[in-house]
């Protein structure tokens, strides 16, 4: 998950440099952010049917919003980016449901994953959990 962070972050600082001094967003705008995010995600694994929900939404929330005189449209892109990320993974607090059975492998603090549980389903798949507020 921090190489997904990470190479978004990469790809938008140079698309959000382009939207400095802008007082509003044009489709052309929010398209080049979106290419860029959908890149970062496919590279990151993600189906492809949630990347197009996912940079769909973004495009519909973000064309033609007024800024704020304290905003700039690359801070608005990076928020519409950071909310829609929260609306598809899910906010603090909302239950986890393994997508299989499975049997727990680990349950608890593991290094980097902080509270992570580990399930096996068997023929060498493997969920992982992690990052968790706390295990129950």
């Amino acid at each position: 998950m921090a190489e997904l962070f990470s190479s978004l972050s990469d790809r938008l600082s140079g698309i959000l440099d382009k939207l400095t001094g802008r007082g509003a967003l044009s489709e052309s705008d929010v398209a080049d952010a979106m290419r860029e995010v959908r890149r970062a995600l496919l590279e990151a694994d993600v189906a492809l049917e949630v990347v197009r929900a996912f940079t769909e939404k973004v495009k519909a929330n973000s064309v033609g919003v007024e800024l704020i005189k304290s905003v700039t449209p690359g801070q608005l892109v990076v928020k519409l980016v950071h909310d829609e990320l929260i609306a598809t993974l899910g906010s603090q607090g909302e239950p986890i449901y393994a997508s299989a059975s499975g049997t727990v492998l680990q349950a608890g603090r593991s290094g980097g994953y902080g509270n992570l549980v580990d399930l096996s389903h068997g023929k060498g798949i493997d969920t992982r959990y992690g990052h968790l507020s706390k295990i129950l």
